[in-house]
Formats: C-alpha cells, structure tokens, sequence
C-alpha cells in the first residue's frame, strides 16, 4: 500500500515538473510578447507585429501547448537558441517535405506553416495534392496557407462560430481572397464567387443560420480543393450531379446546371437576363405610380378631415348594408393567412443581409421550419384559389351573373376623374359603383400575382424535376420571377389595400367588411356612391 502512495506521488511530481517547465517557457515567451508595441520591421518596409494575447492563446485549440512546441529551431537575437527548442523540429520538415511548397512564401510564415505539418501530416498531404499548393509550389506568394485560413495563434474548433472555418463563415474565409477582385482578374478567375453565392439560396440560408445549408467547402471540398476542370474536383462535370444529390434528391447532370458563379448578363445565359431586368423594370413601374397616389389621396383627405368638408359630406349618414356573404369572409380570410404566413417566412430570404431577418427567421423556429411553412402556406393558397372559383362557377350556375368586378371603360374615366379631383382640378370625386377601380385593380393584380407566384412557387418546389425533364434555365427564370412578384406583391398589399382598408380617415382604423361582411354606409357613399344612391332608392341588385 506504501509503495502505491510512493508511486502515485512520484507520478504527480512529475507532471508539475512538466507543468512547470512548459508554464515557465511560455512566461519566458510572453513576459515580452505581451506587450503590444512589440514588432519587427520586414525587409520589404512592413511592419510584422509579435504581441500574442495570453488569454486568447489559452482559449485555443493550442492553448496548452507550449510557445517552442510550435516555434521550434527558434533563435532569438541576443539568447541564440531558446531554451527547450529542439534544433531537428520543424526545419527536418521544411527541408524533406514542405519547402518546395513554402520557399515562396514570406518568410514570416514559413516556420509557421513546418510546424502544422509536423502534427498535421494528412491534412497537408491532402493539401499538397490541390490547386493552391500547386500554385504556391510555382511561386505563387499569394496562394493560401494554413494560416490564412486558420490563423496562428488564436486557431479555434471548426464548430465555434468565433472559428473562420466555421460553416457560417466559411463565405468570408474564402472571401477573403476570391471576392478580391484585383486578385482574382491578376489569376484570370471570377471574381463574381462569393457574391453569387451569397445571393443564392445556399448563401441566403446560411445568412438566416441554416446548418446544413450548402458552403464552400460542401461542394468544394476544403485541403484538396481542385479546379472545377481538373476530374478530382467533385464539381467537375462528371461529378457535379453526384454533389449536388447528395442533398437535392432526384437531381441529376441537369439540375447539376441550375446554379453557377457566373451571373447572367447578354452573353451569358441571355434569357435569364432579360426576364430580370424586364420583371425589375414591371415592379418599379407598377409601384412608382401606385406610391404617388397613394400619398396624394392621403394629402387630399387628411385636408378634407382638417377643414372639415368630409364630416360634413357624411354628416347624419348612420347604419350599415351587407356587402359580403359568409363565403366571402372565409375565403378573404383564408387568404389573409395564408399571404401573411408566405411573407413572413419567404421575405426574410429574400432580404436575409438584413437585421431584421435572422431574427424572423429563429422565431418561425429556423430555415428549415420557415421552408415547411411556406410550402404549407402556399398550398393553402391554392386551395383558397380553388374555393372561390367553386363559388364563383356555382354562383354562375345559380343565375347570379353580375359582373361589376370585370374591368371596364368607366374604370379608366373614373380613374382619370378622380386624379382631376386629388390635384384639385375637379370639385368632387366621381361616383363609383359596387366595385371601384381600386378594387378591381387589387382583384385582378392578386389573380396575376397567384398564378405567377403559384406557377413558380410549384417550379421551385420541385426544381430537380423541373430542371431534368424540362430545362435548367426555367429554374432560374422561376427564381426571378418568384422574387420579383414576392416584393411587388408585398408593396402592393402595404401600400394599396392596408392604406384603402385600414388607414384611410374614413375607415380608421379598418373597415369591419373582412369581419362582419357588412359595409357602413358612410363608406358606402365616399367610395360607392352610385351603389349608395341604389340602395338609398331601395334598387339594390341582389
């Protein structure tokens, strides 16, 4: 039983003996370099800092290592070797396997990166075998190392978010030379990479804190990267369809197309192009005018209700007129929901570089969940498209054949007399049936909104087979359609039908048809007044 004690304590005086030594060299070490004055002058005129930050060092993966178990061979200027640094180390390993990599790059580094192979041998093997070791192997100074991905003396697990090599920073690692546009035009690459991916469905999850979202590396592989024209690249086009179905189930050579980092311009991919201006152009000439009036009719009743004429055009009109059956109110409400749910987790995507996305985004419970939302609610949608068709065709088959909601040629002069009005160059407005142009503008814009947002929604959904049995472009085309009408669409709700429905003086702070189904009469006269003067007559069509 002595013995055991003996043998136990021997075993801990000796690991404080070590635990001291190595404690001992690194206070050697920092008891300069903490200082942050502390750098060197390289010959080249730039200036090389050497201050280490303790506590972040001993949050590293190498915290516990000892300054010399890296920088071994280390001389320093006035004390030669230091003490407990090995003269074998890592200048065995410059000369036997690394220098024909490393003599090109700066000497700052070259010590730094023999060390990483001493411990991490496959990794550099793997490394060896790609396209930056090649091009540093033939002078290339610029090619990356491990440093540059990594760092030195703060290097932290891939998994901490801190970490360059963490998924959701992977884009800017790489970024940090690819998005480089000098450099990458020097190497004759695209310099497009990173921005395309960041605008892409990958890039724009990732930004929402997607985990699985597709990086980098996902489809590039990380030590071994290669051109996508070498055969070892897993994007090589005899690979690239494996790649991609390894999370996109069905997706063959031809999906393998739908995405590249090329951005389409007139020669390249001309189609695409031209259906992302033309949309773009439609949404800014669609909402431009629709902001203008807006703003003028909320400046012309706001002025109404101050001087007071508007009260006194209602003054003693009291009481309220069915407007909608209960069909209707379902139908609006399933809508409703339906329009808000789709907003709510497809915008984020659309603006995910925004503040508030992330946030939206964690509410609904991540990208994943938002992604099964969408599908949910966009199908919902449909089945609400399919209501009210049923109930317009069994309507029509009932004898109900009225057709104030089809656009007409009053519209247009209603539209154009009621611009006269809100300039002021028309004492007042014109009267206006059971539907007014308003109205049916929203109708018939939510009608074209449905079916290009159903059409594309349905194409992305099931963008492989869309893309193997069809053609590749038509998924990008429904890409750009989709987020074009997403924002016209959005802008279109906040401006026209929340302005006309909610905020407009004579509704504040809404009209109670979604709800009750019943009209007040007040809002029966200011914008139908022709159906007002109907009903006033008891010649109201049923």
């Amino acid at each position: 039983m002595r013995w055991h004690i003996v043998t136990v304590a021997i075993i801990a005086l000796m690991w404080l003996c070590v635990a001291y030594r190595h404690t001992e060299a690194q206070q050697n070490c920092i008891a300069c370099h903490s200082k942050k004055e502390l750098f060197i002058k390289l010959p080249d005129g730039s200036i090389h800092s050497l201050y280490v930050d303790q506590k972040r060092f001993a949050s590293s993966v190498h915290g516990k290592f000892d300054c010399v178990d890296c920088h071994t061979n280390m001389r320093h200027k006035k004390r030669g070797v230091l003490p407990h640094a090995t003269h074998e180390g890592a200048l065995g390993v410059i000369q036997n396997e690394v220098e024909p990599f490393i003599r090109h790059a700066p000497k700052t580094l070259q010590q730094a990166i023999a060390s990483c192979v001493d411990c991490h041998n496959e990794q550099f093997k793997a490394y060896a075998r790609s396209t930056h070791a090649r091009h540093l192997k033939s002078g290339g100074a610029d090619a990356p190392l491990c440093t540059d991905c990594h760092g030195s003396h703060y290097i932290l697990p891939n998994e901490d978010e801190s970490s360059p090599a963490c998924g959701r920073n992977i884009p800017y690692m790489c970024g940090a030379c690819h998005a480089n546009e000098a450099l990458m035009k020097k190497h004759k690459l695209n310099p497009y990479t990173v921005t395309t991916y960041l605008n892409s469905f990958h890039g724009k999850k990732l930004r929402l804190g997607s985990k699985r979202s597709a990086t980098c590396i996902t489809c590039h592989s990380h030590h071994a990267i290669a051109s996508p024209h070498e055969p070892s690249s897993p994007m090589h086009l005899t690979k690239r369809a494996k790649a991609c179905a390894s999370c996109h189930v069905g997706g063959g050579g031809k999906f393998a197309l739908t995405f590249t980092h090329k951005p389409p311009s007139p020669k390249e991919r001309p189609i695409v192009y031209w259906v992302d201006v033309v949309f773009e152009l439609f949404v800014i000439v669609v909402l431009i005018p629709m902001f203008a009036y807006t703003l003028l009719d909320a400046l012309v009743m706001c002025m109404l209700l101050c001087t007071g004429a508007l009260c006194k055009e209602l003054e003693g009109v009291e009481g309220h007129v069915r407007r909608w059956d209960v069909h209707q109110i379902i139908q609006h409400l399933l809508f409703m929901g339906s329009v808000m749910l789709l907003m709510l987790s497809g915008l984020p995507l659309k603006g995910s570089g925004g503040m508030l996305a992330p946030i939206i985004m964690r509410l609904l419970g991540g990208t994943d969940t938002a992604g099964l939302l969408h599908r949910v609610a966009g199908t919902l949608m449909l089945l609400a498209v399919a209501y009210h068709l049923l109930y317009l065709f069994i309507r029509f088959l009932l004898g109900y054949r009225r057709t104030e909601m089809l656009p007409s040629v009053k519209d247009f002069v209603d539209f154009y007399h009621m611009l006269l009005f809100l300039l002021r160059l028309r004492h007042e407005p014109p009267k206006m049936g059971r539907y007014n142009f308003i109205e049916k503008f929203l109708y018939w814009a939510a009608g074209w909104g449905i079916i290009m947002m159903g059409v594309t929604g349905i194409m992305l959904w099931k963008a492989p087979f869309v893309a193997e049995h069809l053609s590749p472009q038509l998924v990008e085309i429904a890409h750009v359609i989709h987020s074009h009408e997403a924002v016209l669409a959005t802008f279109a709700l906040l401006c026209f039908h929340v302005y006309f429905a909610h905020l407009r003086p004579d509704v504040f702070p809404m009209s109670m048809v979604w709800l009750t189904g019943k009209i007040s009469l007040k809002e029966m006269k200011l914008r139908h007044a022709l159906e007002y003067e109907r009903h006033r007559c008891c010649k109201l069509d049923s």
